[in-house]
């Protein structure tokens, strides 16, 4: 995920709600106009791009697979990490295969398509070598994956990489 969002910070203009004032240290974070910021629809399109990647099936039902951090001293810039991939990979590649057609739908649905992020997360995707790919899972111990499941991971990895922009036309008209 590092590869596509490292840089990523969102800032949002301060509302009512904001207890910062207050020196609370937890912060409530108005939904509204964070999705309604572009800077956060454009960070959920490149997850959206490396779910489709990795055929995640599982964030776009329910909203609460993601950490929000808010960074200190700056109320207003928050960072995003999503989680649960439980629904990916292996998952679904052994039930459904790897070439399966899934693009993973938008986080949230209210917000714009950004055809500029999304062509530069395809062109992320597809500039990720084979070298980093298997380097990346063959350093998960062997207590965890087995070499047959590393070289399956490898194998789908590689062909969604090859075919994602495909892949994510099907799903997202208007993407060259």
């Amino acid at each position: 995920m590092r590869l596509l969002v490292s840089r990523n910070i969102i800032q949002y203009p301060p509302c009512r709600s904001d207890r910062s004032q207050s020196g609370s240290r937890s912060q409530p974070i108005p939904w509204a106009p964070f999705w309604c910021d572009p800077k956060a629809a454009r960070l959920c399109q490149l997850f959206g791009v490396f779910d489709t990647w990795v055929q995640n099936v599982d964030h776009f039902n329910h909203p609460g697979n993601m950490l929000v951090r808010v960074e200190p001293g700056t109320p207003h810039v928050i960072r995003l990490a999503f989680i649960d991939y439980a629904w990916s990979f292996l998952h679904q590649w052994r039930a459904h295969g790897y070439k399966t057609p899934f693009v993973a739908p938008m986080y949230d649905p209210r917000t714009l398509t950004d055809f500029a992020t999304i062509g530069q997360a395809i062109a992320a995707v597809e500039g990720v070598q084979d070298s980093t790919i298997e380097s990346i899972v063959n350093r998960i111990p062997d207590e965890f994956l087995t070499a047959a499941d590393k070289k399956a991971i490898i194998e789908g990895l590689v062909w969604r990489r090859d075919n994602i922009r495909p892949l994510i036309k099907s799903g997202v008209p208007g993407v060259s």
